[in-house]
């Protein structure tokens, strides 16, 4: 597997085109300041891709994009992602961030590998799942939401399999309508950490909950 990192992605500067010719399997790193707009992921590149002034698209031979990781800085930031596809690596300081998947199917995944989101950042889920998906054979890892300084973390309809969720200083995180499929652990060493069920939730939750 490729890993490929593109970074220094802004709004403004010349633009850059990068065509994938034969990457059978790649994970694609976006690393950009005060991004705007809407961004569309997808595990091929069927669409070319579109941030800011890059370009990503592909050539003859469909693009094998395992994952992504995205990392953005700048209280300018307002970008709305959508899928399908699965986030590795999440790092936010300052800014809005929106991930928006599909009602019912929850199609983009971040995977908490790591989720950082720091200073002022403002992160948005709807339809999202959070942590490993239950289908991958490799069940034992466990993710981590950690939520820093003044970021705050909120989300609604989000599915969640093993995933440690974390705040520190006067970070919070909010999640409503979560439909739990694995262990969720809380480790509140900051603001409120508000993880509300949805009835039909194969597992119960307590609000004291631990390492489940």
């Amino acid at each position: 597997q490729w890993f490929v990192f593109l970074r220094r992605i802004g709004m403004g500067g010349p633009p850059c085109n990068i065509v994938f010719r034969d990457c059978p399997r790649v994970l694609v790193s976006l690393l950009g300041h005060d991004l705007r707009g809407d961004l569309a992921l997808s595990p091929d590149l069927a669409q070319p891709l579109t941030l800011g002034n890059l370009t990503l698209s592909r050539a003859t031979k469909p693009v094998g994009i395992s994952m992504y990781s995205l990392y953005c800085t700048g209280d300018k930031t307002d970008l709305t992602v959508r899928g399908p596809a699965a986030i590795a690596e999440l790092m936010q300081w300052g800014g809005r961030l929106n991930f928006r998947g599909t009602p019912g199917e929850n199609d983009l995944t971040l995977l908490c590998t790591t989720l950082e989101a720091k200073g002022t950042a403002q992160l948005h889920l709807e339809n999202v799942h959070l942590g490993r998906p239950t289908t991958w054979s490799e069940q034992n890892t466990m993710g981590e939401a950690n939520v820093a300084e003044n970021a705050a973390f909120k989300g609604s309809h989000v599915s969640i399999n093993r995933v440690a969720l974390h705040t520190r200083d006067r970070g919070s995180i909010v999640l409503d309508n979560v439909k739990k499929l694995g262990p969720i652990v809380r480790r509140r060493e900051g603001g409120p950490i508000v993880v509300n069920m949805t009835e039909d939730s194969p597992h119960s939750v307590t609000p004291d909950e631990s390492a489940r």
